[in-house]
């Protein structure tokens, strides 16, 4: 396979074992997972389990007062709520899960919002606990003439198998100057209570760092107006024609934050092992 980014063919593998296998391209730095599976198999797994297996969430779930929204559904709202103007500003989750984040900006705006899931369980409680519009399916099966104000993919874009051709669909579902927002792992700050090897999941496709996500919204119609870099990377982008970004070679970068995230993760469980033993 080569790297959606620069076509280069040689990675270097972060993680030795039969299945995920993700690489980190020696011309650029970006990460994918290669082999890749099954497309049918990966679709199925998000349709039927996902988010009990993942998130253990089955049934209705809704979530009534401010208090039962979560901190990620409230920053999505605090993100995006300069760019909401009124009732009818068309806010689009991809990836809408159980519909949580849009009922809460709902609830705090009155806006108009419409959801694409591919889960079934999640589709029926977004549409039965929230009445909000949603579509049980893929990106790529979604058809509207609609074009909305903002688009949301939170934890959601690290899963596509191509993430250059969803970020074309997006554009085309997109008003211009509208606003894109985009939340994923950031690979320069793993999570160090996670093991490596749970880190990089069998579901992502690939990681991105600031740069790399740059350099595919800035080819796809989107300038990044606003980021944020933790555990997570947290971006918005607007809707425009702009010159395409340079991609900068962060091979060694990130090499580094794997190698600092093993010895944090390590010093940590050394922690707690001598704590237990007192």
């Amino acid at each position: 396979m080569k790297c959606p980014i620069c076509s280069h063919a040689e990675g270097t593998l972060i993680n030795d074992r039969d299945f995920p296998r993700h690489h980190i391209c020696k011309s650029c730095g970006f990460v994918y997972m290669y082999p890749l599976p099954e497309k049918n198999d990966l679709n199925s797994y998000y349709e039927e389990a996902y988010w009990e297996k993942h998130h253990n969430a089955k049934g209705l779930i809704n979530k009534t007062d401010d208090n039962s929204f979560d901190s990620r559904n409230k920053a999505i709202y605090e993100w995006c709520k300069p760019y909401i103007k009124d009732e009818k500003t068309k806010v689009l989750e991809i990836g809408a899960g159980y519909g949580h984040t849009l009922a809460y900006i709902k609830q705090q705006s009155n806006c108009y919002v419409e959801g694409v899931e591919p889960s079934k369980e999640g589709t029926y409680n977004a549409i039965h606990s929230y009445g909000i519009k949603t579509f049980n399916g893929f990106l790529e099966n979604y058809n509207t003439d609609a074009k909305f104000d903002i688009i949301i993919l939170s934890h959601v874009f690290e899963h596509f198998y191509d993430p250059m051709k969803a970020l074309s669909i997006i554009r085309n579902l997109i008003q211009e100057n509208g606003i894109l927002f985009i939340e994923v792992p950031n690979v320069l700050k793993p999570n160090s209570r996670k093991h490596k090897l749970g880190w990089f999941s069998k579901e992502h496709i690939s990681y991105f760092s600031k740069d790399k996500l740059n350099f595919m919204l800035s080819s796809n119609g989107f300038e990044m107006i606003r980021s944020e870099e933790e555990n997570y990377l947290r971006t918005l982008s607007i809707a425009k024609d702009t010159k395409q970004t340079k991609y900068k070679n962060e091979h060694g970068k990130v090499k580094r934050a794997i190698f600092i995230h093993d010895l944090l993760y390590y010093r940590m469980r050394l922690l707690q092992k001598l704590k237990l033993q007192k």
